[in-house]
């Protein structure tokens, strides 16, 4: 994807992400709001920005995030969160 598009999707720190959580295998600045929830995530080149925050069986979870890296814009809205199945 990289070659191609110029810029790279980290996957392996996306359920971490979508999660509100930084990926732990890497460096990353974590800013909080009144309330302690993460709002703004700066890691390996990404800026993700956390808008709203949905309860979901006793977790607060991320319901809107925007992603930035250099000129690339990914909006992730959540409509329903699913626990898995482990």
């Amino acid at each position: 994807m990289e070659e191609q598009l110029g810029w790279s999707l980290p996957v392996s720190a996306m359920p971490d992400w979508v999660r509100g959580l930084p990926d732990e295998n890497d460096n990353y600045q974590l800013e909080t709001d009144e309330f302690g929830f993460p709002s703004h995530l700066a890691q390996d080149g990404w800026e993700i920005d956390y808008r709203d925050w949905e309860q979901f069986e006793g977790m607060w979870l991320p319901r809107r995030l925007i992603m930035n890296y250099d000129e690339v814009r990914i909006t992730l809205v959540v409509n329903q969160w699913q626990a898995s199945e482990e």
